[in-house]
């Protein structure tokens, strides 16, 4: 074999053992890659539910004083059933008024 044989072999060898080791870097990347994603995963949904659940708590505590307040020392004061539905009537004529002018 003539020298430009023996150098464009010798090309063509180092060529493809630079490749070969690329392909298999590339494979070991993507191996961990893809053992790792399903913890990945796993750990960022439960961090979602629980942000989830954390802001459903919150906004149940934002309205409860209103509620409570609303309810509890009206009840409290009077114990007298008649007057809670009376409140009661009240409130819905309250709202039935409102939704009569926001027609």
């Amino acid at each position: 074999m003539s020298s430009s044989d023996h150098l464009m072999k010798a090309f063509i060898n180092r060529l493809s053992a630079r490749i070969g080791s690329k392909v298999i870097s590339l494979a070991a990347k993507l191996a961990i890659i893809t053992e790792e994603a399903p913890e990945k995963i796993k750990k960022e949904w439960t961090q979602f539910k629980e942000e989830v659940n954390a802001e459903a708590e919150r906004l149940n505590n934002e309205n409860m004083p209103n509620e409570q307040s609303n309810y509890s020392d009206n009840e409290n004061a009077n114990h007298d059933p008649q007057a809670t539905i009376d409140r009661i009537r009240l409130k819905i004529s309250n709202l039935e008024s409102l939704g009569e002018k926001n027609k």
